[in-house]
């Protein structure tokens, strides 16, 4: 996750570059539209310019290349740059920063570089004790000379085993890493199980069993392992609460 921010470092960069640029990205585009419009046999021209207008951009331009530069390249680019400073920024690096504590990027790292890094952890995550610790879990991980290869192979519960009896802070800090998911891929699925279970034919139901409906359709694999003791205690479940209906 480090290196995703440093990466995105490099990205902001590149888009800062091209914004100073604007005028050679808009040739670039509109060298590549012209092509096309070709193609199509579509003439390109400028939209109709009013004194005023209130429902799209409306810039002064003498032609289509400074047209396209002053309503689309340069606020696109200004938006996207102002996006990745936002949702990048130093303010908000901590919990990218948790991989640190790993042994993989731990020892790669020198002492006056680590430690600062743990306590931005400390404060953004409300850890206390996490300064003294981290001297320690620092010191204890490069005496035991791992190779990056064997450092790489060790598995967050292991470390957080580890850091039980002795270092509660990098314990929490170590569970918070353990939890936070490197991608979205799980949000975008359970948007994706809800639009197929609650449908327009099935659109009343309790929280609970949208939940439960929700879960066992995400981990449909664990739910074929484990088919009898769901079936069981769901009928359990149901058996403690009957549900009575009087027909009439």
């Amino acid at each position: 996750m480090v290196n995703v921010c440093e990466h995105m470092d490099r990205i902001e960069e590149l888009f800062t570059s091209d914004r100073n640029e604007a005028e050679r990205i808009t040739a670039e585009i509109l060298e590549k539209a012209e092509y096309f419009a070709e193609e199509l046999d579509i003439e390109l021209t400028l939209p109709r310019v009013t004194e005023r207008q209130t429902l799209r951009a409306n810039p002064p331009a003498s032609n289509a290349s400074e047209y396209l530069r002053r309503t689309i390249v340069i606020p696109y680019l200004d938006s996207v740059i102002s996006s990745m400073k936002t949702r990048f920024s130093p303010e908000h690096r901590p919990p990218f920063e948790l991989s640190s504590i790993h042994p993989a990027c731990m020892i790669k790292k020198e002492k006056t570089e680590f430690l600062p890094i743990t306590e931005n952890i400390a404060k953004f995550f409300n850890i206390e004790n996490m300064k003294g610790e981290a001297e320690l879990w620092y010191v204890m991980w490069h005496k035991k000379n791992l190779s990056s290869e064997k450092a790489q192979e060790i598995d967050v519960i292991d470390l957080i085993r580890e850091a039980t009896p002795f270092f509660p802070a990098m314990r929490k800090a170590l569970i918070i890493l353990s939890s936070l998911p490197p991608t979205t891929a799980t949000v975008e699925r359970s948007f994706s199980t809800l639009r197929k279970i609650k449908t327009w034919l099935r659109s009343t139901m309790g929280e609970d069993r949208l939940n439960g409906l929700s879960l066992m359709s995400v981990h449909r694999k664990l739910v074929e392992v484990q088919r009898e003791e769901i079936q069981k205690s769901t009928l359990q479940i149901f058996a403690r609460n009957p549900r009575r209906m009087l027909f009439q």
